[in-house]
Protein backbone atom coordinates (compact mmCIF):
# COMPACT_ATOMS: atom_id res chain seq x y z
CA UNK A 1 0.00 0.00 0.00
CA UNK A 2 2.90 2.35 0.71
CA UNK A 3 4.28 1.81 -2.81
CA UNK A 4 0.79 2.56 -4.21
CA UNK A 5 0.70 5.90 -2.37
CA UNK A 6 4.25 6.76 -3.42
CA UNK A 7 3.33 6.34 -7.10
CA UNK A 8 0.17 8.42 -6.66
CA UNK A 9 2.12 11.16 -4.86
CA UNK A 10 4.96 11.18 -7.40
CA UNK A 11 2.53 11.42 -10.28
CA UNK A 12 0.59 14.13 -8.43
CA UNK A 13 3.78 16.19 -8.18
CA UNK A 14 4.52 15.59 -11.87
CA UNK A 15 0.98 16.68 -12.77
CA UNK A 16 1.25 19.94 -10.83
CA UNK A 17 4.57 20.84 -12.49
CA UNK A 18 3.31 19.85 -15.95
CA UNK A 19 0.05 21.81 -15.52
CA UNK A 20 1.87 24.96 -14.37
CA UNK A 21 4.18 24.80 -17.39
CA UNK A 22 1.16 24.42 -19.72
CA UNK A 23 -0.87 27.26 -18.19
CA UNK A 24 -1.54 30.49 -20.06
CA UNK A 25 -0.33 32.50 -17.07
CA UNK A 26 3.05 30.75 -17.05
CA UNK A 27 3.35 31.12 -20.84
CA UNK A 28 2.60 34.85 -20.61
CA UNK A 29 5.21 35.26 -17.86
CA UNK A 30 7.78 33.27 -19.84
CA UNK A 31 7.09 35.33 -22.95
CA UNK A 32 7.94 38.53 -21.05
CA UNK A 33 11.34 36.98 -20.28
CA UNK A 34 12.10 35.37 -23.63
CA UNK A 35 10.05 37.29 -26.19
CA UNK A 36 7.39 36.04 -28.61
CA UNK A 37 9.83 34.62 -31.15
CA UNK A 38 11.40 32.27 -28.58
CA UNK A 39 7.95 31.17 -27.40
CA UNK A 40 6.74 30.40 -30.92
CA UNK A 41 9.89 28.51 -31.84
CA UNK A 42 11.07 26.80 -28.66
CA UNK A 43 8.27 26.51 -26.10
CA UNK A 44 6.61 23.28 -27.33
CA UNK A 45 9.90 21.42 -27.77
CA UNK A 46 11.25 22.50 -24.37
CA UNK A 47 7.89 21.67 -22.74
CA UNK A 48 8.02 18.14 -24.20
CA UNK A 49 11.63 17.60 -23.11
CA UNK A 50 10.87 18.72 -19.55
CA UNK A 51 7.71 16.58 -19.51
CA UNK A 52 9.68 13.49 -20.58
CA UNK A 53 12.57 14.06 -18.15
CA UNK A 54 10.27 14.63 -15.17
CA UNK A 55 8.33 11.44 -15.99
CA UNK A 56 11.45 9.25 -15.87
CA UNK A 57 11.67 9.11 -12.03
CA UNK A 58 8.12 7.71 -11.92
CA UNK A 59 9.07 4.94 -14.35
CA UNK A 60 12.12 4.25 -12.17
CA UNK A 61 9.90 3.96 -9.07
CA UNK A 62 7.65 1.52 -10.92
CA UNK A 63 10.63 -0.82 -11.35
CA UNK A 64 12.16 -0.62 -7.83
CA UNK A 65 9.25 -0.30 -5.37
CA UNK A 66 7.76 -3.43 -3.79
CA UNK A 67 4.85 -4.67 -5.82
CA UNK A 68 2.15 -7.36 -5.83
CA UNK A 69 0.35 -8.90 -8.79
CA UNK A 70 -3.43 -8.42 -8.77
CA UNK A 71 -4.35 -10.49 -11.81
CA UNK A 72 -3.13 -11.91 -15.12
CA UNK A 73 -5.61 -12.61 -17.89
CA UNK A 74 -4.81 -16.09 -19.25
CA UNK A 75 -4.50 -17.01 -22.90
CA UNK A 76 -6.46 -17.09 -25.17
CA UNK A 77 -8.57 -14.39 -23.41
CA UNK A 78 -5.52 -12.13 -23.21
CA UNK A 79 -5.68 -11.82 -27.00
CA UNK A 80 -8.77 -9.64 -26.54
CA UNK A 81 -6.76 -7.38 -24.24
CA UNK A 82 -3.90 -7.19 -26.73
CA UNK A 83 -6.36 -6.35 -29.51
CA UNK A 84 -7.86 -3.52 -27.45
CA UNK A 85 -4.39 -2.26 -26.56
CA UNK A 86 -3.40 -2.32 -30.22
CA UNK A 87 -6.49 -0.35 -31.16
CA UNK A 88 -5.82 2.20 -28.37
CA UNK A 89 -2.23 2.58 -29.53
CA UNK A 90 -3.40 2.97 -33.14
CA UNK A 91 -5.83 5.76 -32.15
CA UNK A 92 -3.13 7.52 -30.12
CA UNK A 93 -0.45 7.36 -32.83
CA UNK A 94 -2.83 8.15 -35.68
CA UNK A 95 -4.22 11.16 -33.78
CA UNK A 96 -0.68 12.50 -33.44
CA UNK A 97 -0.15 11.89 -37.16
CA UNK A 98 -3.40 13.67 -37.98
CA UNK A 99 -2.42 16.85 -36.14
CA UNK A 100 1.19 16.55 -37.29
CA UNK A 101 3.84 14.58 -35.43
CA UNK A 102 6.47 17.28 -35.96
CA UNK A 103 4.13 19.93 -34.54
CA UNK A 104 3.24 17.65 -31.61
CA UNK A 105 6.93 17.26 -30.79
CA UNK A 106 7.66 20.97 -31.29
CA UNK A 107 10.01 20.51 -34.23
CA UNK A 108 7.78 22.23 -36.81
CA UNK A 109 7.50 25.31 -34.59
CA UNK A 110 11.28 25.39 -34.22
CA UNK A 111 11.79 25.18 -37.98
CA UNK A 112 8.99 27.52 -39.06
CA UNK A 113 8.78 29.90 -36.10
CA UNK A 114 5.01 29.54 -35.78
CA UNK A 115 3.01 28.72 -32.66
CA UNK A 116 -0.43 27.13 -32.40
CA UNK A 117 -2.42 27.27 -35.65
CA UNK A 118 -5.91 26.25 -34.55
CA UNK A 119 -7.74 23.19 -33.34
CA UNK A 120 -8.56 20.09 -35.39
CA UNK A 121 -12.20 19.07 -35.87
CA UNK A 122 -11.90 16.29 -38.44
CA UNK A 123 -10.92 12.62 -38.30
CA UNK A 124 -10.77 11.28 -34.76
CA UNK A 125 -11.36 14.81 -33.50
CA UNK A 126 -14.73 14.77 -35.23
CA UNK A 127 -15.73 11.87 -32.95
CA UNK A 128 -14.05 12.70 -29.64
CA UNK A 129 -12.37 15.87 -28.34
CA UNK A 130 -9.34 14.10 -26.85
CA UNK A 131 -8.51 11.02 -28.95
CA UNK A 132 -4.93 10.99 -27.63
CA UNK A 133 -6.19 10.60 -24.07
CA UNK A 134 -8.91 8.11 -25.08
CA UNK A 135 -6.41 5.95 -26.97
CA UNK A 136 -3.88 6.11 -24.13
CA UNK A 137 -6.47 5.16 -21.49
CA UNK A 138 -7.72 2.25 -23.59
CA UNK A 139 -4.13 1.06 -24.00
CA UNK A 140 -3.49 1.26 -20.24
CA UNK A 141 -6.70 -0.26 -18.91
CA UNK A 142 -6.81 -3.09 -21.47
CA UNK A 143 -3.54 -4.47 -20.13
CA UNK A 144 -3.87 -8.22 -19.47
CA UNK A 145 -1.77 -7.86 -16.31
CA UNK A 146 -2.44 -5.68 -13.28
CA UNK A 147 -0.32 -5.09 -10.19
CA UNK A 148 -0.68 -2.61 -7.34
CA UNK A 149 1.85 -0.27 -8.93
CA UNK A 150 0.36 -0.44 -12.40
CA UNK A 151 -3.09 0.21 -10.88
CA UNK A 152 -1.73 3.29 -9.10
CA UNK A 153 -0.07 4.50 -12.31
CA UNK A 154 -3.19 3.91 -14.44
CA UNK A 155 -5.43 5.67 -11.92
CA UNK A 156 -3.04 8.62 -11.67
CA UNK A 157 -2.64 8.86 -15.43
CA UNK A 158 -6.41 8.69 -16.04
CA UNK A 159 -7.09 11.35 -13.41
CA UNK A 160 -4.38 13.49 -14.99
CA UNK A 161 -6.00 13.11 -18.42
CA UNK A 162 -9.43 13.98 -17.02
CA UNK A 163 -8.27 17.08 -15.10
CA UNK A 164 -5.86 18.06 -17.88
CA UNK A 165 -8.66 17.90 -20.46
CA UNK A 166 -10.78 20.28 -18.37
CA UNK A 167 -7.97 22.83 -18.09
CA UNK A 168 -6.97 22.39 -21.73
CA UNK A 169 -10.53 23.06 -22.84
CA UNK A 170 -10.76 26.21 -20.70
CA UNK A 171 -7.61 27.43 -22.40
CA UNK A 172 -8.97 26.59 -25.86
CA UNK A 173 -12.21 28.42 -25.07
CA UNK A 174 -10.21 31.56 -24.23
CA UNK A 175 -8.19 31.26 -27.42
CA UNK A 176 -10.87 30.21 -29.94
CA UNK A 177 -14.06 31.43 -28.24
CA UNK A 178 -17.42 30.55 -29.79
CA UNK A 179 -15.93 28.21 -32.41
CA UNK A 180 -14.55 25.95 -29.70
CA UNK A 181 -17.71 26.26 -27.59
CA UNK A 182 -19.79 24.89 -30.50
CA UNK A 183 -17.30 22.06 -31.02
CA UNK A 184 -17.29 21.33 -27.29
CA UNK A 185 -21.10 21.12 -27.23
CA UNK A 186 -21.26 18.73 -30.19
CA UNK A 187 -18.32 16.36 -29.60
CA UNK A 188 -17.89 14.20 -26.45
CA UNK A 189 -14.74 14.49 -24.34
CA UNK A 190 -13.47 10.86 -24.10
CA UNK A 191 -16.08 8.38 -25.35
CA UNK A 192 -16.41 8.67 -29.15
CA UNK A 193 -19.60 9.71 -30.86
CA UNK A 194 -20.29 7.24 -33.65
CA UNK A 195 -23.46 8.77 -35.07
CA UNK A 196 -23.32 11.87 -37.26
Amino acid sequence: MQSFLIILSAFGLYSVVHSILASLRFKAWLQTLTGPDWMQRWYRLVFNVIGTITLLPIFYLLTVLPNRQLYIVPMPWALINYGLQGFGLWVLVDSVRQTGALAFLGIRQLAEGQGEQGFTQSGYYGRVRHPLYSGAMLFLWASPQMSWLSLAFYLAMSLYFWIGAIFEERKLLRIFGADYAVYQAEIPRFIPKFSK
